[in-house]
């Protein structure tokens, strides 16, 4: 994988910032690095506007519990995470 072999090939644990910036053979994980802090700005923003927004077909509603799903902590719910999936799916399956 590409992390192991920065890794492996680059001694990356041991180089700065600047230097990890620097190695042409990074390029592609900073790249990576960059869209998943532009995903992660994009849902924070998009967030706080999804109790706001009213659903308007089966589909809306089902894809509304999935965000919910999504963004619950497994590890500090896991109960109402199974809870919640067990209602999505019995949802979906009688409506």
């Amino acid at each position: 994988d590409m992390e192991g072999d920065l890794f492996h090939h680059h001694r990356w644990s041991s180089l700065t910032e600047a230097e990890r910036q620097a190695l042409p053979q990074a390029r592609a994980l900073h790249a990576i690095d960059a869209r998943l802090a532009r995903i992660h700005a994009e849902r924070e923003a998009l967030a706080p506007k999804l109790p706001l927004t009213t659903a308007t077909s089966r589909q809306g509603v089902m894809l509304k519990f999935r965000v919910v799903s999504d963004e619950l902590e497994i590890q500090d719910f896991l109960d109402i995470h199974g809870l919640l999936k067990s209602a999505v799916r019995d949802l979906a399956a009688i409506w």
